[in-house]
């Protein structure tokens, strides 16, 4: 039990002292702003506006209104997310969830009372997806750009995806060998079919 709080507190230090260095994405469908340092950091609310998580005079002056869009460096050593207050929800492998309030103020010398009163009643619901360490394809993956829906058959399966799992190193799923074998999430399972052959585990997405 103190090993997994102390993996918490980790876990939460980790989302404070974060550095934004470049917006890799802002998706405007899930309200979801994906942020790179030496990790990933997802932040999602209702109409997310990333002024709000790095204020104008962060961002790294550019020329012309394309400064503020995705793909562009930040020129800062701000620490945004050091007064946010911030709940654990579960811990994977490389992957985190959190869930708190944005509160966004170098300024902000209250004490954690006061500072937890405000940021309940000001700020809207915030969830944080926190990759580290975040590899190469973990940062492509929430870079903006184009997408597609594909039908996939169970011959598109065998003969594209399956290989495609199978080519990848094992630690790229340890998190999937983490909830079937009960070593994370486990609470959150909702049902479980536990037939050798057409077993599955169904737990709600983070």
């Amino acid at each position: 039990m103190a090993e997994l709080q102390n993996s918490k507190q980790t876990f939460l230090n980790k989302i404070r002292d974060f550095v934004p260095t470049e917006i890799l994405g802002e998706d405007c469908t899930s309200d979801e702003d994906s942020t790179l340092n030496k990790a990933v950091l997802q932040v999602e609310r209702l109409h997310f506006n990333h002024q709000l998580f790095f204020p104008r005079n962060t961002i790294a002056k550019q020329e012309n209104e394309n400064a503020e869009k995705p793909g562009k460096k930040l020129k800062t050593e701000n620490k945004p997310l050091r007064y946010a207050n911030i709940h654990t929800l579960e811990i994977n492998d490389v992957y985190g969830w959190a869930e708190g309030w944005l509160i966004h103020s170098p300024e902000i010398k209250q004490e954690k009372t006061k500072l937890e009163s405000d940021s309940f009643i000001s700020f809207p619901d915030i969830k944080y997806t926190l990759t580290y360490p975040a590899t190469e394809k973990h940062i492509e993956k929430c870079r903006a750009q184009n997408q597609c829906i594909i039908s996939e058959t169970a011959e598109m399966y065998n003969n594209v995806t399956k290989k495609y799992i199978e080519s990848e190193p094992a630690s790229r799923i340890q998190w999937v060998y983490n909830i079937l074998d009960h070593k994370a999430e486990s609470e959150r399972i909702i049902f479980e079919d536990k037939d050798p052959q057409t077993g599955f585990i169904l737990l709600p997405d983070l």
